[in-house]
């Protein structure tokens, strides 16, 4: 009961705070800009390569019209299994909800620009995992595809980035490292 108020005292925050921006012309743009970004763009994506090469060899063409929003739902779900997994929900636990959560987010982008895990690297200070820490330093070789002549994404740059970031983050929940500094297991 205490998470149907709270996720509706959310919501209603949420609805009153965009009140203000209310206006027709705003969901259009809005929308027209998350199926752009959602739909379009391509750059340092890990699982969504993946899914991209298999998707391509059944298809014979880049699905990313119906990845990337698959792929959103799946974060969507994600971070809700997140949500309701947690039993004993405190500040302690906050930390690395909010790291799993934007990890999920990050893990099935169309879209991984190395800034983009700023926030993700600031909440893991709070946590005992490794592998977003691993991940900031191998995320520097997506700069590798910009090339004089444009982007080229090299897949064995790819492969150095995500491979020991999927491998450690395997052995931080192995070790039960998916814990606050603070206290307890998540």
């Amino acid at each position: 009961m205490k998470s149907l108020i709270y996720g509706l005292i959310v919501l209603g925050l949420f609805i009153g705070l965009f009140i203000p921006f209310n206006h027709p012309h705003l969901y259009a743009n809005f929308t027209d800009s998350l199926d752009l970004y959602f739909r379009s763009f391509e750059f340092n994506g890990s699982l969504y390569y993946l899914e991209r090469s298999i998707g391509t060899a059944l298809v014979g063409y880049n699905p990313i019209h119906w990845i990337g929003p698959i792929n959103s739902v799946l974060v969507l779900l994600g971070i809700l299994f997140l949500a309701f997994r947690e039993r004993d929900a405190n500040l302690n636990s906050l930390f690395i909800q909010m790291v799993l959560a934007h990890s999920i987010y990050l893990f099935f982008a169309t879209t991984v620009h190395p800034w983009y895990l700023s926030l993700t690297a600031v909440l893991a200070i709070f946590t005992n995992t490794r592998y977003v820490f691993l991940w900031s330093a191998t995320i520097l070789l997506s700069y590798g595809a910009y090339k004089i002549e444009g982007v080229r994404e090299s897949t064995v740059l790819l492969l150095l980035e995500y491979v020991p970031v999927f491998i450690l983050l395997i052995l931080d929940k192995m070790e039960g490292r998916f814990k606050s500094i603070s206290t307890g297991y998540i």
